[in-house]
């Protein structure tokens, strides 16, 4: 098998024979499900403690954001 057959091979089965913007798509529409189901306390983001608050933002956001999370919200830092 050459090189680029098994790189194909490793393509299709990584994206199910999706294209990559549909795959981005799933993905993000997870990551949105997910982020409503746990808002800010479900995201990398979140710090805890006697100052809990956003290290992204470094500011505690509004009540009514950590119940959903904001659009930059992360799960996990790994990007498969």
């Amino acid at each position: 098998m050459s090189n680029n057959a098994s790189i194909n091979k490793i393509i299709a089965a990584t994206f199910d024979g999706r294209t990559r913007e549909e795959f981005n798509a799933i993905m993000k529409e997870g990551e949105r499900i997910q982020r409503d189901e746990s808002g800010c306390s479900g995201c990398t983001h979140w710090r805890n403690g006697g100052n809990a608050k956003c290290s992204k933002w470094d500011a505690v956001p509004p009540e009514e954001v950590q119940a959903v999370g904001c659009e930059d919200w992360r799960y996990d830092d790994i990007p498969f």
